[in-house]
């Protein structure tokens, strides 16, 4: 997404850093924005904000522009993306075999929506809300408050009693 808002900029970032450095060492590569992920020529490509392939990365062609075997994909919500991303754009990620992990962020709150994969057509769905919580995926842990880090939140508002 061109034009982002700070919060967006900064949740996105503090994404690939901190993935960045609990993956040093395993077998995976971190791309940001600019790496297309995509199955074939005919379903055509998306921008993920970051993608995740863990062992050999396999490319549409000898341009190594469009990535084919994502392990994890994570989307930062925005209001002009939001729908996309959690439908349509969901549905055809979920065509593509290696695909273990597609994690749903907003930036204006405590909220992350994670979906792993059990088996071909089965996700398990985790919803995270608390800064404490921890976004468990690849053998890491990233704790929420190193997705939000550098960002307030504003508290809850209490549930109005009758």
């Amino acid at each position: 997404m061109s034009g982002a808002v700070r919060r967006y900029v900064l949740v996105a970032g503090n994404l690939n850093r901190f993935l960045q450095i609990r993956l040093d060492g395993k077998p995976c590569e971190v791309y940001g924005p600019d790496m297309k992920v995509g199955a074939t020529k005919k379903r055509g490509f998306a921008y993920p904000d970051l993608s995740i392939v863990c062992g050999e990365p396999l490319f549409l062609d000898a341009t190594e522009d469009v990535l084919t075997n994502p392990t994890a994909i994570f989307e930062v919500l925005s209001e002009s993306t939001r729908e996309f991303d959690q439908g349509k754009k969901f549905e055809e990620y979920q065509r593509l075999p290696s695909l273990q992990h597609y994690v749903l962020i907003e930036p204006e709150r405590c909220l992350v929506q994670h979906y792993a994969r059990a088996e071909a057509a089965t996700w398990i769905y985790s919803l995270l809300t608390s800064p404490e919580d921890r976004l468990h995926l690849l053998d890491i842990d990233l704790p929420l408050l190193e997705i939000y880090h550098r960002i307030e939140m504003e508290p809850e508002p209490e549930p109005e009693v009758e």
